[in-house]
């Protein structure tokens, strides 16, 4: 399933990220720690354009500080080592290989000892990858791809983590920099030739938690970093001496991330390059040029406000750390500033055609009662002589009947030692002045309201007070009075859940939330005015409490959005996935038919999961011979049939593209998948075949089918 576009943007969300270019593939492959949410993957794959998740089954666990290092010569990405698990986690020694499509956990005869902090780099003209260091070791060992081989050298660098290698191509040596040495940054430069490391410079830039790649266009080794006397900067090897190339980078890193930025090689031009604030950046040898922007989505600390903007067809989410966000049912656009505040409430006035934000909580912990409207472009503060109390965590509603919005409820500022007091008051706004209107539900925060359409209610539930969760009632405002419904079946009580009408279905929708025991909610309901159903939603979100749904106009389906994680034994707010919540959904799926043909190892055919939208969508024809013709062929349907001792597995008369394997055996069929509705569910059934000697039939190796289903 699809998460909304924010499979575009792991690098600001990430501890411990890493990041290595599959110059076999043409890609950037990445792995990390993500907190676990929905469907989402830690592994994920840079084609140009966005990030796509690749791994749904979420293997390897989580890690940090692992060694990542790509083989070229046997097409593989290894994975050794790292702490594992973000609560009480520890060190391991198992090692790992990505081969384009899958995670593999390699059983070895030797291995290094359990650490984190390791760095390596894959040393081409002895086709090993080397490894040194990590937590308080000194050592140095190889891997050929079946086992890991200590070696003792008669100098080495002192024990150190946190440090950068590379391989400089040119002098075919594996160079080593910096790193956290006694705790301290550390400016000494190393190179290894096969046999023992000798210490090349002692004062480079003193740096660790660093970036370090080759740039290939340049022939130099750059490095990004935050040295303690200097600052921030980018520096360069030239395979003589460190050259301090530029001071105060653009881009900043996120202020939970380990490593600066993300970093890697542009796997097209071979420059330096990095990820940082939702830009890629490119290096020229004397300054990084942002390039386009990485589309990604808000973060900040949740709940934030929101409210769908019917007039101009947005989801509109105002993130106190960022900035205002818009969805348009495609991507997430930063759209401009932000009051700054946080659990204040919002709803968009459709007759005024303004999104309407009140109170929240300030920077300095202050509560609000400030009036602000976004009318697409711009924030406008309203003044009113009389207005709701400052507080947070009240609920929103537009009453379009009345064309009133209605608040209710919250929570005032808090007076020690006893608890900040709860508001149990209704207030409706007309756009010119604020009215507090009488009677209403119990005194409470943590409900949510939404308006219902088909039956000109406003629908509030759930929350409660200090006591407790409040009763399962349903409360509903008719435009004059609150009235109670009782229904005989009602979802598990809570507070924090999400609330939203859903035209489609003609019925208010509510998911998550979080119980008095402190236990996080999945479960999907409907409420129609008369009972609650549940509904079995897809995709099934991790779960959450202080999310945010809304209507998504554009693609007519619910976007429920960011929120309180569960994770481990705390709570995270800062990263936002989007799970859309279908009618009829539509999961995109890829599945293997058949065996492949070959005399010997047959290629394969790979691909991601094709949702709407994926505009690096790729089909890609591996374990070919290199440098040879391909071809991919395309159907609608499998149909099992002879050809000559393999099978061909496309139905009718196949849709057939040629191509060209690169000197690693790999070809690409490009074939960028449009966001139209209408593609949803479509199928189609891939196989390829690459000439071979002798080959299977008539010269050629066939592959196994693959077949792929578009989904949202």
């Amino acid at each position: 399933m699809r998460q909304a576009s924010i499979e575009n943007d792991p690098e600001g969300y990430s501890s411990g990220r890493m990041a290595v270019t599959d110059v076999a593939r043409g890609v950037i492959l990445s792995f990390g720690v993500h907190r676990a949410q929905s469907v989402m993957a830690d592994t994920w794959e840079w084609g140009g354009s966005q990030w796509t998740p690749r791994d749904p089954a979420r293997v390897p666990a989580w890690r940090q500080d692992a060694l990542f290092v790509h083989d070229p010569d046997r097409r593989r990405t290894v994975m050794f080592g790292g702490i594992v698990g973000i609560v009480n986690g520890g060190p391991t020694n198992e090692t790992w290989e990505w081969d384009g499509a899958s995670w593999t956990l390699r059983t070895l005869p030797a291995a290094p000892s359990p650490r984190g902090g390791c760095a390596g780099a894959y040393d081409a003209a002895r086709q090993r990858l080397v490894m040194f260091g990590g937590g308080q070791f000194a050592d140095t060992w190889e891997f050929d791809g079946a086992t890991w081989t200590p070696r003792f050298p008669a100098n080495a660098p002192s024990a150190r983590r946190q440090h950068g290698m590379v391989y400089d191509p040119v002098r075919q040596r594996v160079l080593l920099h910096g790193g956290n040495v006694n705790g301290a940054a550390h400016g000494d430069t190393w190179e290894w030739d096969g046999a023992n490391w000798s210490l090349r410079a002692n004062y480079g830039p003193y740096v660790k938690d660093h970036a370090m790649v080759w740039d290939r266009q340049r022939n130099r080794a750059v490095v990004v970093g935050y040295w303690p006397q200097v600052g921030p900067g980018t520096w360069e090897w030239d395979g003589v001496g460190w050259s301090t190339r530029a001071l105060n980078l653009p881009f900043q890193r996120h202020v939970n991330a380990v490593q600066p930025v993300l970093a890697a090689v542009d796997p097209v031009v071979g420059s330096a390059l990095v990820f940082a604030q939702g830009v890629s950046w490119v290096w020229t040898g004397s300054a990084w040029l942002a390039g386009p922007a990485v589309p990604r989505s808000p973060r900040g600390e949740w709940p934030a406000p929101h409210c769908t903007d019917t007039l101009r067809n947005r989801v509109v989410v105002a993130s106190s750390k960022e900035g205002t966000w818009e969805w348009d049912g495609a991507a997430w656009t930063l759209a401009g500033n932000a009051p700054g505040f946080r659990r204040a409430a919002m709803a968009f006035d459709a007759n005024r055609g303004l999104s309407v934000l009140f109170g929240g909580v300030a920077w300095n912990y202050a509560l609000s009662n400030a009036t602000l409207e976004w009318n697409g472009a711009t924030w406008t503060q309203r003044t009113f002589s009389n207005q709701p109390a400052p507080r947070s965590d009240a609920a929103m509603a537009y009453d379009a009947a009345r064309q009133r919005i209605v608040l209710f409820g919250g929570m005032g500022t808090t007076s020690l030692p006893q608890p900040p007091p709860l508001f149990g008051d209704t207030w409706t706004y007309d756009g010119s002045a604020w009215t507090q209107r009488a009677g209403g539900p119990s005194a409470r925060t943590g409900h949510a309201m939404a308006y219902d359409a088909s039956r000109q209610t406003t629908v509030l539930w759930g929350g409660g007070d200090w006591n407790g969760p409040a009763a399962a009632t349903v409360w509903e405002w008719n435009g004059a009075s609150w009235q109670p419904r009782n229904p005989a079946t009602t979802p598990p009580l809570r507070h924090d859940a999400a609330l939203a009408f859903d035209p489609t279905r003609g019925v208010v929708v509510m998911a998550a939330g979080l119980t008095q025991q402190g236990q996080n909610l999945d479960d999907t309901w409907s409420w129609d005015g008369t009972q609650w159903a549940p509904i079995q939603a897809t995709p099934r979100f991790q779960a959450r409490s202080r999310a945010g749904m809304e209507f998504d106009p554009v693609r007519q389906q619910l976007l429920l959005f960011g929120g309180f994680l569960t994770d481990g034994s705390s709570n995270c707010c800062e990263r936002l996935d989007a799970a859309v919540l279908q009618a009829n959904p539509v999961a995109p799926m890829f599945a293997s038919v058949g065996t492949g043909c070959a005399a010997g190892s047959p290629p394969r055919l790979n691909a991601a999961l094709p949702y709407l939208g994926n505009q690096d969508f790729t089909i890609e024809l591996l374990d070919a011979a290199p440098n040879t013709v391909g071809l991919v062929g395309i159907s609608f349907q499998v149909q099992a049939q002879p050809l000559g001792p393999c099978t061909l597995y496309l139905q009718g008369t196949p849709v057939v593209a040629g191509l060209s394997t690169n000197a690693y055996g790999v070809a690409q069929l490009a074939m960028p998948l449009p966001n139209a509705p209408s593609f949803a569910g479509v199928q189609l059934v891939a196989q390829g075949a690459a000439l071979a000697s002798p080959g299977a039939h008539a010269g050629l190796d066939l592959t196994a089918a693959r077949v792929l289903q578009i989904g949202h």
